[in-house]
């Protein structure tokens, strides 16, 4: 029987050391984003959900299975409409971003997980936090596969 290391990712995740940004953890996710915390890498409580495409099959006679899914995260850059428009603004956004991705595709050895890759490129465009604040910032999604 397999267990999951969904918890494991997380926590790998969370110790990730990115210059500038804010590293939540699934017991960290605020209700609110506070600006002094700006910019913020936090899972996603909605809009995605913060695991999405499951998938599980069976890969052998011995009932060993594969297990894939997405865990997405939303990068928080700055408040909409806070800064002079998205222009100014969407520099700062694309390059902390690309921090975010570098620091995913380095993730290795993650406990239980067999391959730890990015789904897409970052999705850039309005994310809410889980009060309804609107932030200009991506939701950036890292598809696992485990053993």
């Amino acid at each position: 029987m397999t267990s999951l290391h969904l918890r494991n990712v997380a926590t790998a995740i969370a110790a990730l050391e990115i210059e500038g940004v804010t590293v939540k953890d699934l017991d960290q996710i605020p209700n609110t984003i506070e600006d002094r915390e700006l910019p913020v890498l936090a899972p996603s409580s909605h809009e995605p959900a913060f695991l999405t495409d499951w998938e599980q099959e069976q890969i052998s006679l011995a009932r060993n299975r594969q297990t894939s899914y997405t865990l997405n995260y939303k990068l928080f850059q700055v408040p909409a409409g806070k800064e002079r428009g998205l222009m100014k603004t969407y520099p700062g956004m694309v390059e902390t971003a690309e921090a975010v991705a570098d620091a995913f595709m380095a993730l290795t050895n993650v406990p239980g997980c067999k391959y730890l890759t990015l789904s897409a490129m970052p999705q850039f465009g309005p994310v809410v936090d889980a009060s309804g604040k609107l932030f200009h910032g991506a939701v950036i999604s890292l598809r696992v596969t485990e053993f």
